[in-house]
Parts: structure tokens; sequence; C-alpha cells
């Protein structure tokens, strides 16, 4: 079996620490023509690139893995008119590809079954989840964070403060905001905007220091 990852730097860079046999490229058009049949393609999707998605999920031979953090497989078929029954989505965003189990979602059964072997050379326990916006660790790991933004904002405590408090009181691996730095404050703002969007729920609204520094990233 072949893997291909389709994405940034950063994240196939990630992918690569797990199995570092993966040939990367920018877009589906430079591999098409070398996969083959129970190949595997391993795509960082964005809503920029769905020309790009909708050619990959022409094919029905090959194991597929999309990045649906912040839709889900269910409305990607409803957008796409179909999603093949080889479809998996993950959480391809930095600080949850590197790591030795992944949250899988799937509308067949079989699409996790048959893709053994990916999982095997990826040294990856996939773990099924529903469908839905954010997966399951995510979505909790977004919201901390949102919430320690409202903590700084409300003059409550200072970032490295929370931090530590965070990983000397509740035992977490990492504070609130040394995971923000390692997902990337793009990510986590996108992440929470897609669950407010999909819950309406106060939880996910936005906190204004968090949309203040994404926007100045984005300007910088």
């Amino acid at each position: 079996m072949n893997v291909f990852a389709i994405g940034g730097e950063i994240r196939t860079k990630e992918l690569k620490a797990l199995y570092n046999q993966i040939e990367t490229a920018e877009d589906f058009t430079e591999i098409s023509d070398k996969i083959k049949a129970g190949d595997a393609v391993i795509h960082f999707w964005e809503s920029e690139s769905i020309d790009d998605l909708q050619a990959l999920l022409a094919n029905r031979e090959i194991h597929i893995l999309i990045n649906t953090l912040n839709t889900s497989l269910s409305e990607l078929k409803v957008f796409l008119g179909t999603v093949n029954s080889n479809v998996m989505g993950f959480a391809g965003i930095p600080g949850f590809i590197n790591r030795n189990k992944w949250e899988i979602t799937a509308l067949d059964d079989h699409a996790i079954i048959n893709s053994k072997e990916l999982f095997k050379l990826l040294k990856v326990k996939p773990i099924r989840v529903q469908d839905r916006v954010g997966m399951v660790t995510p979505r909790v790991v977004s919201m901390i964070i949102n919430e320690a933004y409202f903590t700084v904002m409300e003059g409550t405590a200072e970032k490295a403060d929370i931090d530590i408090a965070m990983k000397l009181g509740t035992n977490y691996p990492e504070g609130p905001f040394a995971w923000l730095d390692k997902i990337g404050i793009e990510h986590i703002y996108e992440l929470l905007d897609a669950l407010y969007e999909d819950t309406k729920e106060e939880r996910y609204k936005i906190c204004p220091l968090l949309k203040q520094e994404y926007l100045n990233s984005m300007s910088n």
C-alpha cells in the first residue's frame, strides 16, 4: 500500500513523523496518475479546494481520509451529492496528527474495517466517534481555550498563570494557551466558528479577545 498526503507543509510534516514513507502533494492532480487500487490518500481538506476533493472522491478503489473537523461527512455528502463508502473523516489539524490514537468518523462500518493496513502503517489506533462537527477531543479542547480567553479578558488571570493552574490543578498535559500555540489560533477560531454555526450553543461563541488575536494574526 502506498500512502499519499495532500495539504500544507506543517500538517504533512507531522503526519510523516508517524510514517515517513508518505508522498506529499499540494493537490490531487499531482498524484492522481500514481495512485493504484488499494492505496490511501489523506487529504487535509480546506473549503477552497472543493474541486480537488471532488476529483479525489471519484475514486472508489482507494482508502480516503479527509480532514472533516469543521464539517461532517453527512454535510459533505449533501454538499457534494455523494460520499463513497471508502471515505473516513479525521481531525487533520496540528496537535492531533502525530498521535497514537485518531478519532475517526465514517458513514459505513466497512470503511474503517477495510483500512486496517493503513492504520497499521501509521501506527495509529482508530477510535470511531459520531459524525459531528468538532468530533470529541478537538471540540472539548477548543471550548477550554475559548473559556480561558474569557478569563484573561475579564482580568482574572494571565495566560501563563492559567496554563500553570490547569496543568497543576487538573493534571492536564498542556495548558489551554500551550495547546493554542501547538494547534494554531486560526484552527481554533475556525473550529469554534463551525461549532457555533452547527449547534448555536453559547459555550462555542467566540470570545472577543480570541477573535481580536485571530484577526491580528491574519493581518500580519
